[in-house]
């Protein structure tokens, strides 16, 4: 657990929203890292301030029975018009409801799937980083990368060579993502891997390169492109990371 992360879930480890493993996880960094360590008691001390009781208002027992005696009147002077008039308002309700749970359902299934592939692109990355052999086929040739791909796949991207841009192509490899196999590039600048997961797209044929997103010190970033779904995970700083991407996209 590092600062970064210990940051993102401090408010959930106060409030007492983790679980057992996160907890235990977090008070180990908070006791060899004083400044997260402060950040935690502040919170702790500002939790504490807004559930001090002197904060709440506590009205009275009657302002219960005086509010339930206005609604009831007011109920009793409008319960004609509402009888004429509650079924077109119940089902207008009743379809504006509809569409947006069907929304809210969608927009959740989208950023759980999101989730899922952030997961297993940065697993797929540091497992490949920590192996003897990153690649299952070895070689910087692309005419031997891309058939053999296209073999294990039944599909293959554009592979480039951008040596002499200062990324070396290792090879490829084959990865799982979101529960299906899918392709791998694998280039390396300096000491840096870099992979390119890649499948099939189920979106538009192409969209704009993302914005870097980080986790767990990785760099990601994604994009669609002649049908296919691209995400570029390493560790190399953002600005040459963008610069293979953009590299990738022009090498069409």
């Amino acid at each position: 657990m590092n600062c970064d992360e210990t940051r993102h879930l401090i408010h959930g480890y106060v409030d007492g929203e983790l679980d057992l493993v996160r907890s235990l996880e977090i008070e180990q960094h908070l006791r060899d890292c004083a400044a997260c360590a402060q950040a935690r008691e502040g919170l702790q001390a500002l939790s504490d301030s807004l559930s001090a009781k002197g904060l709440y208002f506590k009205p009275a027992a009657s302002l219960k029975d005086r509010i339930r005696g206005s609604l009831r009147q007011a109920a009793g002077a409008k319960r004609a018009a509402r009888q004429r008039s509650w079924r077109p308002l119940a089902l207008a309700a009743a379809v504006a409801a509809g569409v947006l749970t069907v929304g809210l359902l969608r927009v959740a299934s989208i950023r759980a799937t999101e989730d899922r592939i952030i997961q297993d692109v940065v697993t797929g990355h540091a497992r490949g980083v920590v192996a003897v052999h990153h690649v299952d086929v070895e070689t910087s040739n692309r005419h031997e990368v891309k058939p053999w791909l296209n073999d294990k796949l039944g599909y293959s991207p554009n592979v480039p060579d951008l040596a002499g841009e200062g990324f070396k192509l290792l090879g490829g490899r084959l990865d799982l993502v979101d529960n299906r196999t899918v392709g791998v590039l694998v280039y390396q600048r300096r000491k840096h891997l870099i992979d390119v997961f890649f499948w099939p797209s189920e979106q538009g044929p192409n969209t704009e390169a993302s914005s870097a997103t980080t986790r767990r010190g990785y760099q990601l970033i994604r994009w669609t492109q002649g049908g296919m779904a691209y995400w570029v995970a390493s560790d190399l700083n953002e600005e040459e990371l963008r610069q293979f991407v953009e590299l990738m996209r022009s090498q069409r």
